[in-house]
Formats: C-alpha cells, sequence, structure tokens
C-alpha cells in the first residue's frame, strides 16, 4: 500500500484470511510489553454492538493463574453450550455494567 489511507485488495485480505491459524500450543517466552500494548490498543478499537464495547481485558502473567483460568473455562464450555447465554456470575456486564467494587484498578 503506497499511502496509509489505502485499502489492501481485496485478494490481500482473501489471502489474510485463508492463512489464519488456530495456535494450540503456546512458546513459553513472555510476551513483551509493547506487544501486550498494542494487543490491548487493537481490542479496544475492535468494533462491537451498536458500539457499546462492553469488554473489559485482564492481562494475566502468572502462570498459576492462568491455569486456574484454562480449567474453569475448559468447565464453562463442557457445560454451557456456545449458543447458551452466559451465566451472569461469569460475566456481570452482560446485564449492566460492572460494579465499582468488582473492577480491577488500572
Amino acid at each position: 500500500m503506497s499511502q496509509s489511507h489505502d485499502l489492501p485488495s481485496p485478494d490481500a485480505v482473501l489471502s489474510l484470511l485463508k492463512s489464519r491459524r488456530s495456535i494450540r500450543r503456546y512458546r513459553p517466552d513472555p510476551v513483551p510489553d509493547e506487544m501486550v500494548v498494542q494487543l490491548l490498543e487493537a481490542g479496544r478499537w475492535a468494533p462491537s454492538a451498536s458500539n457499546r464495547q462492553l469488554w473489559d481485558f485482564i492481562v494475566v502473567r502468572d502462570e498459576a493463574v492462568r491455569q486456574q483460568v484454562a480449567e474453569h473455562a475448559a468447565f464453562y464450555f463442557i457445560f454451557f453450550p456456545p449458543r447458551a447465554s452466559i451465566p451472569s456470575s461469569c460475566c456481570p456486564h452482560v446485564r449492566g455494567p460492572v460494579p465499582e467494587t468488582a473492577r480491577v484498578s488500572r
């Protein structure tokens, strides 16, 4: 692309989509802070239904905590099919804003 406002060609977009892969195993290297910041910024700018942006991002670097999250996520996806509604105890912001007492300070 010659200028920043030029759009990629449809062929380039299709090629990118076709080359997408799901990663099942990750390297043990820590993700650099700069990359985490870029990923969070990309997520912040991602489109949402009616531009409501009802998401919170949590960066977990502790391996023990990541393992606990993985165990709970596995339980959730086994017992709650993807088309089922999300229990409000898992994601309180689904039914309204997260109370200040439940928020993580940023």
